[in-house]
């Protein structure tokens, strides 16, 4: 599901920010891996080179940093191929080591550029005041700076069972931006005692909102991810932006993400046989978003006339990674039908300008 996330939004934000005369854009894996499994499946640095080479030339470029040298040799392997296949080279860079050390360098390299940086490690990852001061190096937002980046579910789990009334430090002071993690666990743990979820959510939720905070008018999406869509998360995928349209791609990645996600699984699951009818939680939370978009629109448009995208928070809150954003285009055509609004149509729905009767 992560990696169906990332292709489907790495390809949004270069292709909307890489047209016409605007900033080139940088995308970045900070972890990169190997870039592609060995059964051929593409990984997160092969998702994010696939979307720098659908662009135009010297609209887009890449950079892959990995710690291990044998993974750094076949990212140098897959850039070439993908060299070869497009007929273009220079947009790609492959770095050994920590993307902590590589980070000044390549913040210089994206200067006046926009910046998409995936970061998924295997264990902390960038601390609370990194990721605050990365989105610092355009204080007005343009050219865009935005970060996907994996909150380990299973490390906060386990960090916080060691430290939680320890007097110690702990990897979760520099990773959460202080010790205000501890009180939140503990109050999951107490309101649920017999499992972590609640106490991870709460860490997830303070997180955001202290991200939030620190970063004045980014907006900040948490995204759980499951092995099972019945089990506990495994990590959150953690999504800023400061547009609008970033927050109304990343919704509906995720929304169809989730749903191409759990039919594989369910596939599996019932050993190749399709199952008929979608999970009964999806389907109940699926409408239950439609009928939330129709309330916020109708909420909205009470008090002015707006562009869908440009008030995302608005109409997708309560269903936020779970309704399509052509979803919200249908919806918004049959309050138009039935008289409810007037709309402004465009060949996409977020352009769409929706005005009261």
């Amino acid at each position: 599901m992560k990696h169906k996330i990332l292709r489907r939004y790495g390809m949004a934000f270069t292709h909307k920010l890489s047209q016409g005369s605007a900033p080139p854009v940088v995308l970045v894996d900070g972890y990169a891996g190997t870039g592609r499994y060995p059964d051929g499946t593409p990984a997160s640095a092969e998702l994010l080179i696939r979307a720098a080479v659908s662009a135009k030339p010297s609209t887009t470029y890449v950079e892959l940093v990995e710690k291990e040298g044998p993974y750094c040799r076949q990212l140098a392997e897959l850039v070439k191929e993908y060299e070869r296949g497009s007929g273009r080279i220079g947009w790609a860079i492959v770095s050994q080591g920590k993307v902590e050390q590589y980070l000044p360098e390549i913040l210089r390299r994206a200067a006046g550029k926009h910046l998409f940086l995936f970061l998924d490690p295997c264990g902390a990852g960038l601390s609370f005041r990194q990721v605050v001061e990365l989105h610092r190096r355009t204080p007005r937002g343009w050219p865009r700076t935005e970060v996907l980046l994996n909150f380990n579910g299973d490390l906060g789990r386990r960090v916080a069972a060691n430290a939680i009334n320890a007097e110690r430090d702990s990897v979760l002071d520099d990773i959460c931006g202080g010790g205000w993690w501890r009180d939140a666990v503990k109050k999951g743990r107490l309101e649920s005692p017999d499992d972590w979820e609640i106490a991870l959510q709460l860490l997830v939720d303070g997180y955001v909102a202290r991200l939030e905070k620190a970063m004045p008018g980014y907006m900040v999406t948490a995204v759980p991810v499951k092995k099972r869509y019945t089990n506990q998360p495994v990590f959150y995928l953690i999504h800023t932006t400061m547009s609008g349209f970033g927050l109304w791609e990343i919704s509906d990645a995720i929304a169809r993400a989730t749903r191409e996600w759990r039919e594989e699984h369910d596939l599996r699951e019932t050993g190749g046989q399709a199952s008929l009818f979608a999970p009964p939680d999806e389907v109940v939370s699926i409408g239950e978003g439609k009928i939330r978009v129709r309330s916020n629109l109708l909420g909205l448009v009470g008090q002015r006339s707006f562009r869908l995208a440009d008030c995302s928070r608005q109409v997708l809150d309560g269903a936020l990674g779970v309704v399509t954003g052509s979803e919200v285009g249908e919806i918004a055509r049959k309050m138009e039908k039935a008289k409810e609004i007037r709309l402004q149509r465009d060949k996409k729905p977020e352009r769409y300008v929706v005005h009261p009767m």
